[in-house]
């Protein structure tokens, strides 16, 4: 699977079913259609799978036929070895910090071939290889990452009775950083997506800094004051007045979508009834906790509650420098025990040292309880101080 490209949907699965799919020296392997994709069973120490087939005739100012040639890996390690696919993406590690790529095209380099790389938060760059088909990037930082790279060849033929003179092979390269990452009852793939998804489109990164603030709350007129203690998995709340401390529920709010540390450790799967679409829906414990996935961001949250659950809708992003989100604008439903709406919260974020370390500085909206009712709510953070050092640095 791409990953977080998804842009599978039930009429692709036709289309790749007849793929060739197949395990490095060890042949063929059979697979069954299901409702999100093509499944194939892997026994325990394979960690290359590829598979090829035949997209059909394709226009884009010139027709041709598309033939793909996929490759999926589990480890960096296992992204140097070469198969016998007619397209295929090698990468091998250059130390810590650097990744050298090669295209083979019938298991020679291929020389200028067009490749879409990885680049800073959720970009890609195009790139191209040199003249021994080679490309050095910097080494992805995700679990998952995929390349794609795109090789020409001019040949004639017949297909479904119409003649092309051109064929473009696509090599893509699914690369599972830790192969250990679907440990516990998880599901490996989901794990990587939903990190992947937090460190691109919200503030609880895996390398934000230990930082403390003040925060100040108006809640429907209710007054409140505290400290707060954030890492990119957590944010602990300490009011400064035990008497005028707000509902666990409304303090919540100033997580936006939910800590990483809130799912405790939890089993993370997809959805059971998983379909072929845009995006994804992950599962933590049973639908305790439910993430829609797309394009690389968490869309919508839901999350259990004292009395409840709550539902976050993500409305507007904002953008950063870095080429990744944080959300702008949420819509937050709260639902009884029963799911019946007891409330619901329009309400906008913004944002302090949004590149370096992204804490909230200031959420406000409105609160919704009844049909003829509406109230306020504003709370700020102020004097946040870096506390500790950040993952990596020195």
């Amino acid at each position: 699977e791409s990953a977080w490209d998804f842009s599978t949907n039930g009429r692709m699965i036709d289309l790749i079913a007849d793929s060739r799919v197949r395990l490095p020296g060890t042949g063929d392997v059979s697979c069954q259609k299901e409702t999100y994709a093509l499944v194939g069973r892997l026994s325990e120490g394979d960690r290359v799978a590829c598979a090829s087939f035949t997209y059909g005739l394709m226009t884009m100012g010139e027709s041709f036929l598309l033939e793909y040639h996929a490759k999926g890996v589990s480890g960096v390690e296992a992204a140097g070895k070469s198969t016998d696919l007619d397209a295929e993406i090698i990468a091998t590690r250059i130390g810590p910090d650097r990744m050298q790529l090669t295209v083979l095209f019938k298991g020679r380099p291929a020389p200028d071939a067009e490749i879409l790389v990885p680049s800073q938060g959720m970009a890609t760059e195009t790139m191209r290889t040199d003249d021994k088909g080679r490309l050095e990037i910097d080494m992805p930082r995700t679990g998952l990452f995929s390349l794609r790279a795109m090789i020409p060849e001019e040949r004639e033929g017949v297909y479904k009775d119409t003649p092309y003179e051109m064929v473009r092979h696509y090599a893509t390269l699914t690369v599972h950083a830790d192969p250990n990452a679907g440990v516990d009852g998880s599901d490996g793939l989901a794990v990587a997506i939903l990190e992947d998804a937090y460190e691109c489109s919200s503030e609880h990164r895996g390398d934000l800094s230990p930082w403390t603030g003040i925060y100040d709350c108006s809640f429907n007129g209710a007054i409140s004051r505290g400290s707060l203690t954030g890492t990119g998995g957590s944010l602990d709340v300490t009011p400064l007045d035990q008497e005028a401390t707000p509902p666990t529920d409304d303090m919540q709010l100033l997580e936006g979508l939910p800590t990483p540390g809130s799912l405790n450790g939890g089993t993370v799967r997809f959805e059971s009834d998983r379909q072929a679409s845009g995006g994804t829906r992950i599962s933590i414990d049973d639908d305790a906790f439910i993430f829609e996935v797309k394009d690389r961001r968490i869309e919508s949250a839901t999350l259990p509650l004292m009395l409840g659950s709550r539902r976050i809708d993500v409305l507007e992003w904002t953008e950063t420098d870095d080429r990744k989100a944080l959300p702008g604008r949420m819509m937050v439903t709260d639902f009884d025990r029963d799911g019946r709406i007891t409330r619901v919260l329009d309400i906008t974020r913004s944002y302090s040292d949004m590149d370096t370390m992204p804490v909230l500085e200031t959420l406000r909206g409105k609160v919704i309880e009844k049909a003829t009712e509406s109230g306020e709510v504003i709370m700020k953070i102020s004097e946040v101080e870096r506390v500790g050092p950040a993952t990596g640095d020195a």
